[in-house]
């Protein structure tokens, strides 16, 4: 029944449930072990597929028991590598890495091969979603070239699948393409065409990023239909709402609400929570581009509702974890206690025992002896009923204090998870207006307010990457500027920069921003930027922009934004001007308590001179990127 519920576990998940529970019950009957053991990593994995990763969780904890129990090292390697894959997916890089860690190991000194390969690729998603994508690659590599070794083409195609996508979020589509065609030749005539289905998609995804719509819609079209003859629900919605997204960028939104609808359809028939909160995004841009804004406005609101949803819930299950591990370490507690209490009865009881047997034997002084004995007795049990309630005192004020700092760490942990939603719902907040200024804009004809409402956004995008980051990061109160910078440059690139090439240099010190600090410099950073694009390049003119930002002193900051264009205007005095853009560069420097300079000597160049904050550090290598 157990390999039964294995191989079921990926296309019928409810049958290999009812499987693997009636296994387990017959193991626990016929107290197999081993087979107990396999029946809670069955259902761990199963958990897992069902995206219960916190219950599953708990069925490795108990499987792992049993493993060690019965000394199967290769078992504990396999669900320890269980372990760090359900870790990631709720964000436990630390405890993810640790299993992960320990598996690697034992998976070497048992010399299972295939299950190191496995370990290195899950090895490979955890750096991905960190986005450390040149430690993910060589992991996959390593995969991938076990696999081969060990005739998994399958999951060799898996392996190339994630370069795949680790080179194209990189915007190396060359290589990501060359990984995607090396995958497609291995995937050819294994496993039903499912591994070549899947390369199709990849290959689909890349010339998406790459914007050759043409081939992406060839490839999408030959991935969904593989996906139909497999009956794979789940990729047949992924693969019709991707095809949704490439149409609509071919202006073709009436085709795209059709294949986008579909995948709204058959995800919730699988019940994907997070696939449908895609698909809503999606269909809210269809009825942007058809016009259609209440029903755009209705699916931004339903993506919003569901996306809020989904993070209350995760909390949820983080309290109940916390509450959990509280009660156990209560219970032990009071277990301790108890086995305490109860070893000094028995000694107590053992003394008495001594003292009997020592009067018995001595006749000769018998009424001496029991006098002395009696005393000391009595003595002793005086003592003994001092010392009992001396304990009883010292645990009463350790449970307080148990209670206290159970208190203490609660408080704490709602005051980070309510600035967290804080920062959350700002950002939400903020994205719904950045949306109905793209719904204003979409409708606007005059350039000039045009520019004006683009600045807007831009200005908006600006704090909204600030809480952003905030409620992504561990550290609630401070800024990773390295980070902020780079992502706020690539923004006012792609939406602003002119029909002229324009490239960007980007060179920043990892330092660790306030809040106080990071917003009033994102704008002015916005303002600078922007003007530069704007006015340093005359039509056709190509040139460079460069943003850096450093610690000149112990105490103070530079940000630095200067071009290689035409220069400020001869006579221009900038205190003087009272354009928008500048007043608020001049009244954000003067809340940051700095000077601004400007220069004109081969280019436009503008410097900001900052007190740094307390506390302000860095915190990675120094961050140099050019656009």
């Amino acid at each position: 029944m157990l390999a039964l519920a294995k191989a079921y576990a990926d296309s019928q998940p409810d049958s290999a449930w009812a499987l693997m529970t009636q296994g387990k019950q017959l193991a626990q009957k016929t107290s197999l072990v081993a087979e107990l053991g396999q029946a809670e990593e069955i259902a761990g994995d199963l958990q897992t597929l069902k995206s219960g990763y916190r219950q599953a969780l708990r069925n490795y904890v108990e499987a792992m028991k049993i493993y060690r129990r019965i000394d199967d090292q290769k078992a504990v390697a396999r669900v320890l590598t269980a372990q760090g894959k359900a870790h990631l997916n709720i964000s436990n890089y630390s405890q993810a890495v640790e299993a992960l860690t320990q598996s690697a190991r034992l998976l070497e000194a048992v010399g299972d091969s295939a299950g190191l390969a496995d370990n290195f690729n899950i090895t490979g998603l955890g750096y991905t979603v960190q986005q450390q994508y040149q430690q993910a690659i060589g992991y996959y590599e390593k995969a991938a070239q076990s696999n081969i070794r060990l005739g998994r083409k399958d999951q060799a195609v898996v392996n190339y699948g994630n370069i795949v996508d680790a080179y194209a979020a990189q915007k190396q589509y060359d290589r990501a393409m060359l990984y995607g065609r090396k995958a497609l030749q291995l995937s050819r005539g294994i496993d039903n065409g499912r591994s070549e289905t899947l390369m199709f998609f990849y290959l689909g995804y890349v010339y998406e990023k790459k914007q050759d719509f043409g081939n992406s819609l060839a490839y999408y079209q030959k991935a969904l239909a593989g996906f139909q003859r497999l009956k794979d629900e789940f990729w047949i919605a992924g693969t019709n709402m991707n095809l949704g997204n490439v149409y609509r960028k071919q202006n073709n939104p009436v085709l795209a609400n059709q294949h986008t609808l579909t995948a709204l359809r058959l995800a919730k028939s699988i019940h994907k929570a997070d696939l449908v909160q895609e698909v809503y995004s999606s269909l809210y841009q269809n009825y942007v581009a058809l016009k259609d804004y209440k029903q755009a406005f209705n699916h931004l609101e339903k993506y919003t509702a569901l996306k809020d949803s989904l993070l209350n819930r995760e909390k949820s299950l983080q309290v109940a974890d916390l509450q959990g591990a509280f009660d156990l370490e209560r219970k032990q507690n009071q277990i301790g206690q108890l086995l305490q209490k109860s070893q000094l009865q028995q000694a107590e009881i053992k003394q008495q025992q001594q003292a009997r047997n020592t009067s018995f034997g001595a006749a000769g002084l018998l009424v001496l002896v029991l006098g002395v004995l009696f005393s000391r007795y009595r003595l002793k049990q005086k003592a003994n009923r001092l010392l009992e309630a001396k304990q009883a005192e010292i645990n009463l004020k350790n449970e307080l204090l148990e209670r206290l700092l159970g208190q203490k760490s609660e408080l704490l942990e709602e005051k980070e998870w309510l600035l967290k939603e804080i920062h959350h719902r700002v950002k939400n907040n903020l994205q719904v207006i950045l949306s109905l200024l793209n719904s204003q804009a979409a409708q606007l004809q005059d350039p000039g307010a045009l520019s004006a409402l683009k600045e807007s956004q831009s200005r908006v995008q600006t704090v909204a990457l600030i809480h952003q980051f905030l409620y992504q990061s561990h550290n609630l109160s401070r800024l990773d500027a390295s980070n902020y910078v780079q992502t706020l440059v690539e923004y006012l690139h792609e939406t602003l920069s002119p029909g002229g090439w324009i490239g960007f240099e980007v060179d920043v010190e990892p330092l660790k921003l306030d809040m106080d600090q990071a917003l009033p410099m994102g704008l002015i950073l916005n303002e600078l930027v922007t003007n530069a694009i704007k006015y340093a390049f005359p039509t056709g003119q190509t040139g460079n922009i460069r943003v850096a930002l450093c610690q000149t002193t112990e105490a103070e900051l530079l940000l630095e934004i200067s071009d290689n264009g035409i220069g400020l205007p001869e006579g221009f005095r900038p205190a003087a001007h009272t354009s928008l853009g500048l007043s608020l560069v001049h009244g954000l420097a003067r809340q940051l308590r700095g000077r601004v300079t400007f220069r004109s000597e081969g280019g436009c160049h503008v410097s900001l001179y900052v007190p740094l904050p307390i506390g302000a550090r860095l915190a990675t290598p120094v961050l140099s990127m050019t656009i």
